[in-house]
């Protein structure tokens, strides 16, 4: 697969990637379109936090399900998919008013 890597100020290079193998309680995804965010433009000038050096760019995107793990239940081969990429407490301020972006 492709992934756009971000390899330092001002350097984003596209690459091809190993395809990771699908766990028990995993989904592969066949990616069909994806965003870059002003995160990642404010990252592609002024660099990662804590000194990452490398990183795929492009967290919001959407596609079908390529292949689904055994354990998992809702999702099958072929249904279409858009990714919620904020990962949030549900128990927080922000959280308890719908602000999950800001957890």
């Amino acid at each position: 697969m492709k992934a756009a890597l971000f390899e330092g100020l001002e350097k984003l290079v596209v690459r091809e990637m190993p395809l990771a193998e699908c766990g028990p309680g995993d989904i592969i995804i066949k990616i069909y379109a994806c965003g870059i965010c002003g995160g990642d433009i404010r990252n592609y000038y002024n660099g990662l936090r804590h000194g990452i050096k490398s990183q795929v760019m492009g967290h919001e995107f959407s596609g079908v399900v390529h292949e689904v793990g055994s354990e998992v239940t809702g999702y099958q081969v072929g249904d279409r998919i858009a990714a919620a990429p904020d990962v949030s407490c549900g128990e927080c301020y922000y959280c308890k008013r719908g602000w999950v972006n800001l957890c």
